[in-house]
């Protein structure tokens, strides 16, 4: 009964988050989309740029994740107080990096040119990141309630939030992507207003992220503790803001690895030409899309896991951490089916070309086997998360993906002469690795009273 009561609230909790994350995913889909229908180049500028914006954002963006397992063990020991002070410290920590993460990512623009990006795209994906940093301290400031209201429970504003976002967004950037020409298409007069191209999807994101963050804070304002304060007690939030950055750290260098290794793969499918590395972006794409189910399921389970350190609940962690991971698998292996009983079905989807097909559909049957070991360490990352337990996971991350699997991948594809497979077979035994070791790391934290951060 405690078991199907456990799988009752993760799912409570997992589906609404899911729902939220497709909603952020739908909207680079659609300015992709919108630029996509300027020229290859303009598309080419928004790939980049949104490439480069996540990839630099990722510690900034641990330490709004750590917001999550804090505010949860806080919840667990019935501790509001504390819940309230977590978030008010992290978010303050986020702002506090705002700042240092955008210089990172406009320093990393402009040495696009020297690292070989061919020199026609580095002026507009620096126009784009531009546009894209005008909006970095709302999208800090929404990672942060997000955490927030996950670790209580109230998720449904974050996927209200994520769509009215979406609706506006697909809005604005068809106004500013296109200019008047948007205007024409459904039958309004021109007013004057300029096509911007790839520059205008970047501010229509950046206007959109003040939306998500407007929604996401007026519930975290309904959800905090009566008389609660927003601003003041700075030096009291010193510890609270340690914390967050001790646990955070470690989370964004994580994400960072995991970013890190795919972008690596799609780098060396590129040298394979240009059908192989079409096929597998399909498959990464795929791949992708499924994993939004996992991070639904992983942040629950690490709320889940964290409000049972806190409340000192004996054995209460472990099963939190097991009924997520049977989950995730469960969930996993209905998407692996799919993939095995009609991958060249879903290959054909994304491109009419059937040599991009042919090359797809072997990609996409290993992708199978690739999910089920992908949603393992998701979740398992999400559990020792929920425990306040980040550098372990951060330290496999690094060691399996770039020490094991990218070494498999490389000799397989290119000395083994198996090309694309021979990636997807080496991306596969780093993460097999990697959740193992999660796994492991797991049940033997769980073995033993943990004490709440």
């Amino acid at each position: 009964m405690r078991l199907r009561q456990e799988a009752r609230e993760t799912m409570r909790l997992a589906l609404p988050i899911a729902f939220g994350q497709v909603a952020l995913m739908a909207m680079g889909l659609v300015d992709a989309a919108l630029v996509g229908h300027v020229s290859q180049a303009e598309l080419a500028v928004v790939s980049l740029g949104n490439s480069l914006s996540f990839a630099v954002v990722c510690p900034a963006l641990g330490v709004s994740m750590a917001i999550e397992p804090l505010t949860a063990q806080a919840v667990g020991a019935g501790d509001a107080a504390r819940a309230w002070d977590t978030v008010r410290a992290g978010t303050l920590a986020c702002l506090l990096l705002a700042a240092p993460t955008a210089l990172a990512t406009w320093a990393s623009a402009r040495a696009l040119g020297p690292l070989g990006v061919e020199a026609a795209l580095v002026p507009g994906v620096e126009r784009y990141v531009l546009a894209r940093l005008l909006g970095l301290p709302a999208f800090m400031l929404f990672m942060a309630g997000k955490s927030f209201l996950e670790a209580r429970g109230v998720v449904r504003p974050l996927w209200v939030g994520g769509w009215v976002a979406n609706v506006l967004n697909f809005v604005w950037s068809s106004l500013l992507v296109f200019g008047d020409r948007a205007l024409a298409r459904v039958g309004l007069p021109p007013v004057g207003l300029p096509a911007l191209g790839s520059v205008g999807a970047g501010l229509a994101t950046s206007a959109s992220n003040v939306v998500l963050a407007a929604i996401v804070w007026a519930a975290v304002f309904r959800a905090r503790p009566p008389g609660a304060r927003l601003l003041g007690g700075a030096r009291a939030l010193a510890p609270a803001a340690r914390k967050a950055l001790g646990l955070g750290a470690p989370i964004g260098f994580q994400v960072f690895t995991e970013v890190g290794i795919f972008s690596c793969a799609t780098v060396l499918a590129g040298r394979l030409g240009a059908t192989t590395a079409a096929a597998h972006q399909i498959a990464l794409g795929v791949a992708s899309f499924s994993y939004m189910g996992v991070l639904g399921l992983a942040n629950a389970t690490a709320v889940r896991v964290g409000r049972a350190v806190g409340a000192g609940e004996p054995g209460g962690p472990r099963r939190a951490g097991l009924v997520g991971l049977a989950l995730t698998t469960s969930y996993m292996l209905g998407c692996a089916l799919v993939l095995v009983a009609g991958g060249r079905l879903v290959a054909s989807l994304f491109s009419p070309d059937p040599d991009v097909v042919a090359a797809a559909t072997p990609l996409l049957l290993i992708a199978a086997l690739f999910q089920i070991a992908d949603g393992a360490q998701g979740v398992m990352s999400g559990a020792l998360r929920g425990a306040a337990d980040s550098r372990f996971a951060s330290v496999a991350n690094l060691v399996c993906h770039w020490g094991f699997g990218l070494p498999v991948a490389y000799a397989l594809a290119f000395f083994a002469g198996w090309g694309a497979p021979g990636l997807w077979w080496g991306l596969l035994a780093g993460l097999v690795a990697v959740a193992a070791a999660l796994v492991r790391r797991f049940l033997a934290l769980t073995s033993r009273p943990i004490a709440p951060a």
